[in-house]
């Protein structure tokens, strides 16, 4: 997926047996629905999704990836919760992660810090960054995004340095 061989990885999911009661599961069919240009139906996975007593990455993961791709800013802002925030800080893909959101909901600063902080986490995927995420495209013409990517672009090409 993050190489953007959309097809090879779609002849996996569709051969995949995911159980949709385990939050992961039904968080990368969403996801990947929504990857492939398909927002209607992640949102339709992720519908029945709600919060339950306690703290739980995934569900809370569904809901912000239901959120963002309706634009629902304010629901959106309900459902980052302070254990999801503090955990993204630390995890790089997470981190990534709640970027593309940001973008998505047309937040380009907020996309773009969560980035800055995903590649001080290690997650320096320049060809991802730059090519192939899709949520990612409403900041590709941003000044601030270009100038992130020159940057990322030389730690990706020194990394084994």
């Amino acid at each position: 997926m993050f190489d953007g061989r959309t097809d090879e990885l779609t002849a996996v999911m569709e051969k995949a047996r995911l159980d949709l009661s385990l939050p992961f599961h039904r968080w990368f069919m969403a996801y990947y629905a929504g990857w492939i240009g398909q927002p209607t139906r992640a949102v339709a996975l992720l519908e029945p999704v709600s919060a339950g007593p306690g703290f739980d990455s995934y569900t809370q993961q569904c809901i912000l990836l239901r959120e963002a791709l309706r634009g629902n800013r304010a629901a959106f802002d309900r459902a980052l919760v302070p254990e999801l925030v503090e955990s993204a800080k630390l995890d790089g893909q997470l981190a990534s992660t709640l970027g593309e959101h940001y973008s998505l909901l047309g937040d380009h600063d907020a996309a773009l810090d969560w980035l800055e902080i995903a590649v001080s986490r290690g997650w320096i995927n320049y060809p991802l960054y730059a090519r192939t995420d899709p949520f990612l495209e409403p900041l590709r013409s941003v000044p601030r995004f270009q100038e992130f990517l020159a940057r990322v672009k030389v730690l990706w090409e020194h990394f084994d340095d």
